[in-house]
């Protein structure tokens, strides 16, 4: 069975040991799945019509401490003056970015003030319009002052005291520390696209650092224009999992979470594992009210997305039934709603957890560069290093190469070590994970590893499925580095993103392996050639298939 991902640290890759490999029986029956949707969710139909106009002001929002958070309204109104009566409120877009005055007359803020929400914004302590000279720390307070504003928007005499929350990526991350602060008067929250904790999602994927191209800060807006150089000092200062990561991660406080949650990813957002890690861990805490939505997105709102949007009717659903007083509003009508992607398409379907099913199906990397359930003859295969491959598939900035794109790595996995599958003789669904046992032996104490599941079409494309990477020297844990020693066999276990791909009839599964995955990893400067460890008692990769896989026994391409 495969490992799960050590949610507290964020850890990719940190299982050590060889794994059995072996002809497996079928997997245990998956999670109950309902029947695959012709169309979108029903719920996601979901909308009324505007009922009021848009009324804006800015606020100074008091803090326990007696700061004062700059804020912005959008409130319902009649005639260009607030609307009488009580709303209910929302509380959006907390973020360090300076957007609360841009928020106030956007998309989010017309549409629910107009439908009789109060939609509050407000810049994080120290930025946009929060200034807060020499003040530069932002966990753990944001949390606390997101707990006062929602208390604060709840005690307005224009409130009906129940308040939501709701943000996209850093303020998706602030609307779970918000709710981890059980503020009495939030009633339901709804994350977007949001990372769970900073150090494995975005500064050190697997241990390795992070390139420079790739690397999204997120500039603060605040006045200190060297802010952004001490910032990415001080991330250089902490390569391992320490304390200054830990105060980030999400995980740490998902049984805090005791409200409604809708999380909403997608399968191209380069936050996937965040969103999914979000889900598990609220679920394991045993909040019986998350839902989580994953479509073919990338790093945006769901309603701005291109191909299949959700509406965002569809968390309107979600507000007026946990805070408007409509038990008629419809919710998700699954625990997981997920687009399952294959190729350039796919459909909707809806399943009663995630991962879809809790077994793998074990393949061996074979010496003649097969990845077959049956281990052949033992030997040893060369892995050039080269620091500066890529390209990463999922970025926010500086990606695909226009020399390589990352629709078709055809070309790229030339100078690769690949292992791939015979022709699927029916679909096959990952729903889950990959995780690739390499042994290895390093002619260096470090170095980044890289491993990939792909798909190869019956034309020779190959799409980018998932990726997996760990820094050598954290074969054991994020918490510490260990050099490796030159020249001695060790195993690493490299765990790659989630992932719902459907693998069509005839397409062939491919594990590709290398040493840089630029710009997602910075190259490290390595040189030399990896031996790794092949055929029976080598190198193993457990891939979460929904169903028994079958591959028609002819030779790999």
């Amino acid at each position: 069975m495969l490992g799960r991902q050590i949610r507290r640290l964020g850890v990719i890759g940190t299982i050590t040991g060889a794994v059995a490999v072996g002809v497996l029986a079928p997997p245990a029956a998956a999670h109950p799945a309902h029947p695959p949707l012709a169309g979108q969710p029903d719920w996601f139909d979901y909308d009324r019509s505007a009922a009021y106009g848009t009324y804006v002001e800015r606020l100074h929002v008091p803090m326990r401490d007696g700061f004062e958070l700059g804020c912005t309204i959008a409130r319902p109104a009649v005639d260009g003056e607030p609307a009488a009566g009580e709303f209910p409120g929302i509380f959006r877009s907390y973020t360090p970015y300076g957007m609360a005055v841009e928020e106030a007359e956007g998309a989010f803020a017309t549409y629910f003030s107009q439908r009789g929400y109060n939609v509050m914004s407000c810049d994080v302590r120290g930025t946009g319009i929060s200034p807060a000279p020499g003040f530069e720390a932002r966990w753990p307070i944001q949390g606390r002052d997101g707990h006062d504003a929602v208390e604060w928007l709840a005690d307005q005499p224009y409130s009906t005291e129940k308040v939501g929350a709701s943000g996209t990526s850093y303020g998706g991350q602030t609307t779970l520390e918000i709710a981890a602060e059980q503020p009495p008067h939030l009633a339901a929250i709804a994350p977007n696209v949001s990372p769970m904790e900073n150090y494995a999602e975005i500064f050190y994927p697997g241990g390795a650092r992070a390139d420079a191209d790739w690397l999204w800060v997120g500039s603060p807006a605040v006045a200190d224009p060297t802010f952004d150089q001490r910032q990415l000092d001080a991330f250089a200062a902490h390569p391992t999992y320490d304390e200054y990561w830990d105060v980030q991660n999400v995980a740490n406080k998902h049984g805090d979470i005791e409200v409604p949650v809708l999380l909403t990813g997608g399968w191209s957002d380069v936050f996937r594992a965040g969103a999914i890690g979000n889900y598990e861990g609220l679920r394991d805490a045993g909040n019986d009210d998350v839902r989580l939505v994953m479509g073919p997105w990338t790093h945006a709102d769901p309603w701005e997305q291109v191909t299949e949007p959700m509406p965002i009717g569809a968390t309107l659903a979600w507000f007026d039934h946990w805070l408007g007083g409509d038990p008629d509003a419809p919710l998700p009508s699954a625990a997981v709603t997920s687009y399952e992607v294959e190729g350039a398409g796919g459909r909707w379907v809806e399943l009663d957890d995630w991962p879809a099913d809790g077994e793998g199906t074990m393949l061996a990397l074979e010496t003649d560069r097969e990845l077959d359930r049956r281990p052949g003859k033992p030997g040893t295969l060369d892995l050039r290093i080269d620091p500066d491959d890529g390209p990463a598939t999922t970025c926010l900035v500086g990606c695909p190469r226009p020399t390589d794109p990352s629709a078709d790595n055809a070309a790229a996995d030339e100078g690769r070590l690949t292992f791939t599958s015979g022709p699927l003789l029916h679909d096959a669904v990952l729903a889950g994970q990959a995780e690739v046992t390499l042994k290895a032996t390093l002619p260096n104490s470090d170095g980044n590893l890289v491993a990939k599941v792909m798909d190869v079409g019956p034309d020779g494309q190959v799409t980018e499925v998932a990726a997996g990477w760990l820094r050598a020297s954290h074969r054991f844990g994020h918490e510490q580095s260990v050099p490796v020693a030159p020249g001695e066999e060790t195993t690493f276990v490299i765990e790659t993103q989630p992932a719902h791909w459907r693998f069509a009839e005839g397409h062939r599964v491919r594990i590709s392996l290398m040493t840089g995955d630029v710009p997602r990893l910075a190259p490290d400067g390595s040189t030399g050639v990896i031996g790794v460890a092949t055929g029976a008692q080598g190198s193993v990769a457990e891939i979460e298939f929904t169903d028994r896989v079958r591959f028609a026994r002819t030779p790999a391409a």
